[in-house]
């Protein structure tokens, strides 16, 4: 008795542990990941109040027993009923798209909840020895509404995953086969234990689940990896481009003839310009802001070269204490450069400035250029669109961060890169 007793006591303790981490983790701004804990706390839920359940009736206190039992199930219902949203969201269906089939889990999980209920506290469950009169016909629209849930969800499974890989699929369809193959086994065997069946097909169910997430994890990091090495490519073949290598090597040519020590100058510059590139292409750990600062200032160096006058520069910057992927910022300014200041009579103001607030970093690029229109892309081989939208993609996922462009014709751009504090 003495050992049973502590076993129970650990189990409970085991469940415990797992509710409160679920729990801390339930703050989650990811729907899949949030949806995730929702299940892994409602299994764990399941589990801890059928032992307290177990332990109650142990100690002869049916009532709380029964209160306890009628709490498991409703967190093993709840669960079913969260299962098809992850599956959705894990194979990146819209929910209106199985509207009618989510709307009829929901509906038998709540009759279920409403059939063990009426079982528990009519009389016909005895919690003691855990039977349940096969003959009854409130116990066979119980496996009949079980069996249907577990139905409607193979048929979100098979209809709706197609996208979601192999092993994700494989994983589902486990994950809902287990506790229906407990169900049938309870109701071929009247003699097996449901609780010990059911405990064990929710453990291994928690298994499945830890399962999918790692998987999810995998691939989520793998396209990460994906998105920064296309990034690096990106940043040494596609934003070095031949107008400006062009514009770069004739400006020096003239200022051979004409300023001897200005061309050793940016020649030095265009060589520090050069190894930035290569830089950034062997390395995808972020830098400091200063780092970043120095390449964007070289850059310039060069730009005034062409430009004089014409290209005006603000720093208005309140700290240097943030974390960047390396030449992310740089292409905004270089795009601020040549769809904004050349391209306006007389030139314009590049403002580089950062703030730090208690939950973000920010920095913006800000000119008063042309301006263009956010939804059409500019005219041009490509190359400046991919290299904003591979800072952006480079940002989320070495940073965590944001970039987000504004730009009104006639008037400016204004381009804000948000950095969360870690």
């Amino acid at each position: 008795m003495d050992q049973k007793v502590t076993i129970l006591t650990f189990n409970i303790a085991i469940c415990m542990s797992l509710m409160v981490a679920c729990l801390i983790s339930l703050n989650h701004d990811d729907l899949r990941r949030r949806c995730y804990i929702r299940m892994l706390l409602c299994h764990a839920a399941y589990m801890l109040f059928e032992l307290l359940s177990d332990g109650l009736m142990v100690i002869d206190l049916p009532i709380a027993g029964r209160i306890t039992a009628m709490l498991s199930n409703l967190g093993f219902a709840y669960g079913l009923a969260l299962f098809p949203e992850y599956v959705l969201l894990s194979s990146g269906t819209e929910r209106k798209d199985a509207k009618s089939a989510l709307a009829a889990v929901y509906l038998l999980c709540i009759v279920n909840v409403l059939i063990w209920t009426t079982l528990l506290w009519g009389g016909t469950v005895d919690l003691r020895v855990g039977s349940v009169p096969v003959g009854s016909g409130l116990f066979t629209a119980l496996r009949f509404t079980s069996l249907l849930i577990g139905t409607l969800n193979y048929y979100i499974i098979l209809r709706y995953t197609r996208s979601a890989g192999r092993r994700r699929r494989i994983l589902f369809l486990m994950y809902n086969t287990i506790p229906m193959a407990a169900s049938i086994l309870r109701s071929i065997s009247p003699k097996a234990s449901e609780a010990a069946l059911y405990q064990s097909s929710v453990t291994l169910v928690i298994i499945i689940i830890i399962a999918v997430r790692y998987n999810d994890q995998a691939d989520h990091i793998r396209s990460q990896e994906t998105i920064v090495e296309q990034g690096r490519t990106a940043i040494v073949h596609g934003r070095i481009e031949p107008h400006f290598l062009y514009n770069m090597l004739n400006t020096i040519y003239y200022l051979c003839g004409s300023d001897p020590a200005r061309a050793q100058q940016a020649i030095g510059d265009f060589s520090d310009y050069m190894r930035d590139n290569m830089d950034s292409f062997r390395s995808n750990a972020p830098v400091p802001f200063s780092k970043e600062l120095e390449s964007i200032g070289r850059y310039l160096d060069l730009e005034k070269i062409r430009f004089g006058d014409e290209l005006r520069i603000v720093y208005d910057i309140e700290t240097m204490d943030i974390m960047v992927p390396f030449l992310s910022v740089r292409p905004l300014i270089e795009n601020a450069v040549k769809y904004g200041v050349s391209k306006q009579k007389g030139g314009g103001t590049i403002r580089l400035q950062t703030r730090a607030y208690a939950d973000c970093d920010e920095i913006a690029v800000i000119d008063d250029g042309a301006g263009f229109d956010p939804a059409q892309v500019p005219e041009d081989d490509g190359r400046s669109h991919t290299g904003i939208e591979t800072a952006r993609a480079r940002i989320a996922a070495v940073c965590g961060g944001t970039l987000d462009i504004y730009s009104t014709p006639g008037e400016g751009t204004v381009a804000v890169i948000t950095i969360p504090v870690r």
